[in-house]
């Protein structure tokens, strides 16, 4: 069964997305994401952290690489609630991307 809360707090609080909550920490967004909302995260699991490049991910949890950090968490966000959409469809995320 699914614990209860946010997702930000399950991402920190919990084994289910214990690198993704380092890196939401490390970029400074952690009270922007569990603010009001909506919000619709794309979360990468940890199978899909393992597949970096050595050496990639504490690249990036690096005080100095904050803003690439930000940038690469912020891919995954979509503001509002995305309800499961048909094949071809492609929300902007929040930093504008799709």
């Amino acid at each position: 069964e699914w614990p209860a809360g946010d997702g930000m707090d399950l991402a920190v609080t919990t084994d289910y997305l214990p690198t993704l909550g380092t890196a939401v920490a490390a970029a400074g967004l952690g009270d922007i994401l569990a603010g009001p909302g909506p919000f619709t995260l794309f979360a990468p699991t940890e199978a899909a952290f393992a597949r970096l490049p050595p050496g990639a991910l504490a690249e990036l949890l690096l005080p100095q690489n904050r803003a690439r950090l930000r940038a690469r968490v912020l891919h995954h966000v979509v503001a509002g609630t995305l309800p499961a959409a048909g094949p071809g469809s492609r929300p902007w995320t929040v930093e504008r991307s799709r």
